[in-house]
């Protein structure tokens, strides 16, 4: 084997590799950003625009597992595992508020601290979402949506979390007394 042949093959592959992820990266961003717009309607009472941008989720994350599945050097990407968990975040929101199935997703990660962080971050825009609600002197949606927040803590409670899940699951408890706050000042207003 002639050394400067192997060198240039490793070079070649790198970047190559390189190339990907600055690709995947970019696809992030953008699926990181409309997942976010996602979850902005639903606080504004946009169902309908929110659905037309979980459409469009929907492409990116398309892309980006096509992307993935030509080169699978890239899919431990930190900006799209970050994207990922945002959307599905936004996706299982999107439901909650719909009133379907949560977990009735077009796409489920293999990697189950993405759904933790996404379940744990659902908790927190109900919480948001109650506030919503609690304006809008909506209570029967607060009793609702805070039942299913506690069936997802109960859930995440359950693990036996280090790491990045305990992180999640303590941001989740923090949100659950916010929602018991909510729910608490509400007992008082007749």
């Amino acid at each position: 084997m002639n050394m400067n042949t192997e060198l240039k093959k490793v070079a070649s592959r790198y970047a190559q590799a390189e190339k990907q992820k600055r690709e995947l990266r970019d696809i992030s961003s953008k699926l990181q950003k409309v997942s976010k717009q996602i979850i902005f309607s639903l606080h504004r009472g946009k169902n309908e625009e929110a659905s037309r941008q979980s459409g469009e989720a929907q492409g990116l994350m398309k892309e980006g597992l096509a992307l993935i599945k030509k080169e699978k050097l890239i899919e431990d990407e930190g900006a799209w595992r970050a994207a990922v968990e945002e959307m599905l975040e936004a996706d299982l929101f999107l439901n909650a508020v719909n009133g379907k199935e949560i977990l009735e997703l077009k796409y489920k990660p293999e990697d189950p601290l993405i759904m933790i962080g996404a379940l744990s971050d659902l908790i927190g825009e109900l919480v948001r979402y109650s506030v919503f609600c609690a304006t809008n002197k909506n209570r029967q949606e607060i009793v609702r949506v805070s039942k299913l927040a506690d069936k997802v803590f109960e859930m995440l409670l359950s693990l036996d979390a280090t790491g990045y899940a305990r992180t999640k699951v303590d941001q989740a408890r923090q949100h659950i007394r916010k929602l018991e706050e909510i729910k608490y000042d509400l007992s008082f207003d007749v």
